[in-house]
């Protein structure tokens, strides 16, 4: 997001002129669960909107869930 700001001008000025010159947007999306996104462009990590799922997984008690023979 933040190169998109930096780079506004020459994004607005590819989409005015429908250039194919690696700045003109062709669609925008939320990235929900890639943990290793990188922006192509400054390799800045783009956090998931759910975040990091190991953060928010809770272990289950240890034998839950379980089928012994």
């Amino acid at each position: 997001m933040e190169c998109m700001r930096k780079e506004y001008k020459q994004i607005a000025y590819a989409r005015k002129h429908h250039l194919n010159d690696g700045w003109r947007v062709d669609a925008v999306d939320i990235n929900y669960e890639d943990d290793a996104l990188h922006c192509d462009h400054c390799d800045v990590a783009i956090e998931s909107a759910y975040g990091d799922p190991s953060e928010t997984r809770q272990e289950a008690p240890q034998g839950a869930n379980t089928v012994s023979a």
